[in-house]
């Protein structure tokens, strides 16, 4: 069973928020410090909508997910996964933000309005720095919902970007006819960007005759999805 935080403080160096086989929800407000300056870490998953307030440094060893907000100086470390949102949404950090090499960020593309789209995809708000590795995973839910060739912002640091994702995983085989929806990023000054090809917009019934946008410099190359 996970267990629920709301407006719990862990203030203190005897404090520590153990979690190995159970989450936790905040639906509130969860406050971490650790005035000897060291730095705390979560070792469980963590979800839910509410307010994460770092006073200190902490590193996140459990899967996190939902629409929670990290506020506060410290610096926020992502190590065992991230999946903003709540198909979708977003996840914001305050101040600065760290993706670790072991990590694994989930954006999930999708439409909230119905099977005709328009397609919205998940997005990380980061208010300061942001250092990425790790892995990207891309999840889209229905090709039909995408356009030929669809850009998303998932991915905004105000106070620049460092780094780029080791791997991309996005490729979808739908299930009714086997056709794919391709994905390709683009690592910017503040952010990274999404775009997705939709093999069966671009040729439902023949080749295709639009072509793929131009690949701007530290994009993976987006594959033409009708080939």
């Amino acid at each position: 069973m996970g267990k629920r935080a709301e407006n719990l403080n862990g203030v203190g160096n005897d404090i520590r928020l153990i979690i190995p086989s159970s989450d936790v929800t905040v639906d509130g407000d969860l406050v971490l410090a650790d005035p000897s300056g060291a730095g705390r870490t979560i070792t469980g998953p963590l979800t839910g909508g509410g307010a994460v307030t770092l006073l200190d440094d902490v590193e996140f060893l459990g899967a996190v997910d939902g629409t929670l907000g990290f506020f506060g100086a410290g610096t926020a470390t992502f190590t065992g996964g991230i999946s903003p949102g709540n198909s979708p949404g977003t996840t914001t950090v305050e101040s600065d933000a760290v993706l670790g090499a072991a990590n694994t960020l989930t954006i999930e593309v999708e439409s909230v309005t119905g099977p005709t789209g328009p397609a919205v995809a998940d997005e990380l708000l980061v208010g300061g720095s942001l250092a990425i590795d790790g892995t990207l995973d891309v999840a889209i839910a229905d090709v039909d919902v995408l356009d030929l060739y669809d850009t998303f912002r998932i991915v905004d640091a105000e106070g620049g970007l460092t780094g780029t994702f080791a791997a991309l995983n996005g490729v979808l085989l739908d299930p009714i006819d086997g056709l794919q929806a391709a994905a390709a990023i683009t690592h910017t000054a503040d952010g990274v960007d999404l775009t997705t090809a939709n093999a069966r917009h671009a040729n439902p019934d023949g080749p295709a005759t639009t072509s793929a946008p131009a690949t701007p410099a530290g994009t993976l190359n987006l594959p033409d999805p009708t080939r």
